[in-house]
């Protein structure tokens, strides 16, 4: 992947010692900056011809990584760590070479709402909703710490034919519309307010996951009930109205998690997925599969109990005769070469679509001992403990570890022979 360089410093914490906050300090090697991360969510802006294609990638809520257990006297609260507070999810214009097999960043450029940038850090409405933002964010310091400004964790983005541009946001979830000459918020739909109620009555494992347009104009998106639920919800809106569907999509008999995260959208509609988890026994699964909603039931046209899709198990939709999406296998993304969990699909015509993953920045935490971070305790005054007694003050600090992952393109063409090709 061809980032340039003057873009790096944006992501750049300080070299030696970075990321210093209050009396701890996190330690990066001297020189080296955080990766560019922008798998999150990509579309498909126009086509230049010759092979040329301009593409719009979203960045996250940022470089964070799974911090200690605060003990507190409402019992143990775990933690974020944000590894830059102050980071605002960027929106990066990118250049596909489909000859040279190239994929460039040629720039680089900030949101807001209401002229203040958007913030990666989660808002206290969103831990209430998700199992995910349950997790207090602090810095490295293990202090806690709020937003700056409209909150908004992109986890997918589509561009629609007269150029609007949508964002699937997890931090609530939501869908945002944005301006497409400078990315400020101009309208946020949200369960209740333009999305369906039972999404805000419960606890959820994230917020939306992938976006995509189909022909008819309804934006299709995902959201899964639980971490080890045994379905994934695919929501299908009508932007003009915001009417919605929901509908059902079964876990896969031989998967114990899984996730439903990437859409791409071809043809008369057919409606393409990225479909990953983990066997029992810990194998890896990433596969490529094609959806099709032909006599499956609207969800939200039958009860729930309680009210949510988290109290409300696959065996109890089937025996009240709900009848779930179709899904068709298509390709081993593994088998295939495609080496990272792919987090966005990007249609470039209706034979070939490009599987981008997210690279989480290159970075992993430890603590400075090498103890993972979520194995540790903090006492009420902010210190590192194991097994109840505060670690010594050289083990106080947060350790951060190049990975050697960035974000990676694949072609993929289709229907066959099937072939993944990475791009450079």
């Amino acid at each position: 992947m061809n980032v340039p360089y003057a873009f790096l410093p944006l992501l750049k914490g300080a070299e030696g010692a970075a990321f210093a906050s209050e009396k701890k300090e996190g330690t990066f090697p001297a020189g080296r900056y955080l990766d560019l991360s922008f798998g999150s969510g990509m579309a498909l802006r126009e086509g230049l011809g010759d092979g040329r294609y301009r593409l719009l990638a979203v960045t996250d809520d940022g470089p964070t990584c799974h911090g200690p257990v605060r003990k507190t006297r409402d019992g143990l609260i775990p933690t974020r760590l944000y590894l830059i507070p102050g980071y605002s999810p960027l929106f990066v214009e990118l250049t596909l070479d489909l000859k040279n097999r190239v994929l460039q960043v040629t720039g680089i450029r900030r949101g807001s709402r209401n002229s203040q940038p958007y913030s990666g850090i989660p808002p206290k409405a969103a831990r209430s909703l998700s199992l995910d933002f349950h997790e207090e964010p602090v810095t490295t310091g293990f202090s806690p710490i709020e937003p700056r400004g409209s909150a908004i964790n992109p986890q997918g983005i589509a561009v629609t034919s007269d150029g609007t541009i949508w964002v699937a946001d997890a931090s609530l979830p939501s869908v945002v519309r944005l301006s497409n000459r400078d990315f400020g918020e101009v309208s946020r739909a949200i369960p209740g307010k333009g999305l369906p109620r039972f999404l805000a009555w419960s606890a959820m494992e994230s917020g939306f996951q992938g976006l995509a347009q189909l022909p008819n104009g309804r934006l299709a998106t995902t959201i899964t009930p639980e971490r080890r639920a045994d379905y994934a919800v695919i929501l299908l809106s009508n932007p003009s109205d915001w009417t919605s569907r929901a509908y059902v999509y079964p876990k896969p008999s031989d998967l114990d998690r899984f996730s439903l995260k990437a859409f791409a959208s071809v043809g008369d509609g057919t409606l393409f997925a990225v479909e990953s988890g983990e066997t029992e026994r810990g194998k890896a699964v990433s596969r490529l599969v094609r959806i099709s909603f032909k006599g499956a039931d609207d969800l939200s046209e039958f009860p729930l109990r309680g009210g949510s899709i988290v109290d409300t198990p696959l065996r109890y939709l089937k025996s009240e005769g709900v009848t779930p999406v179709r899904r068709d296998f298509v390709a081993d993304l593994i088998k295939a070469g495609v080496d990272k969990p792919i987090s966005s699909l990007v249609r470039i015509d209706d034979v070939a679509l490009l599987a981008v993953n997210e690279s989480h920045y290159g970075v992993r935490c430890r603590a400075a001992s090498g103890a993972a971070l979520p194995s540790l305790r903090l006492s009420p005054d902010g210190d590192l403990m194991k097994n109840g007694k505060v670690l010594p003050d050289e083990e106080q600090a947060v350790a951060l570890h190049p990975t050697g992952n960035s974000t990676n393109a694949w072609l993929l063409k289709f229907p066959k022979p099937f072939t993944a090709s990475r791009i450079r």
